[in-house]
């Protein structure tokens, strides 16, 4: 399956897993490289499922775990939140001062607080796709 690197404006990726199922149908059908976010996002969940299918079924979003509630954040939001983060530092903010200033950001744009650690999972993630996309 033919993708290229990382693209951080890349729009593919919805919020529903069938919808992101068609879309990667449509593209393999046509014979078209697959968005890098979409190819990342089935590489990821078969990666972490552990052969365990109702594992894939969750990591791809199709199934619920048991007793988990639905997110409250965007599904794509570590793309514009991680990218804050690391905009601020690379500015010379201070690590933490960037994340406590982008976590009164989202709260203002969203009107949802975002824990700390939340915050810092999506930079790290941001940073990871950064980096990926560098090494292609």
């Amino acid at each position: 399956m033919p993708f290229g690197g990382f693209d951080p404006q890349s729009k593919h990726l919805s919020d529903d897993a069938w919808d992101n199922l068609k879309t990667l149908t449509e593209f393999l059908e046509d014979g078209e490289p697959v968005p890098p976010d979409l190819a990342s996002w089935l590489v990821q969940a078969i990666k972490h499922a552990g052969d365990n299918p109702d594992e894939l079924l969750r990591r791809l979003g199709l199934k619920r775990g048991r007793g988990r509630k639905h997110h409250r954040h965007d599904a794509d939001a570590w793309l514009e939140w991680g990218r804050r983060v690391h905009v601020r530092e690379a500015r010379d903010e201070a690590p933490e001062a960037a994340l406590v200033a982008v976590m009164a950001e989202y709260q203002v744009a969203t009107g949802v607080e975002v824990e700390r650690s939340q915050l810092q999972s999506w930079h790290d993630k941001y940073r990871e796709g950064l980096a990926e996309g560098r090494r292609q």
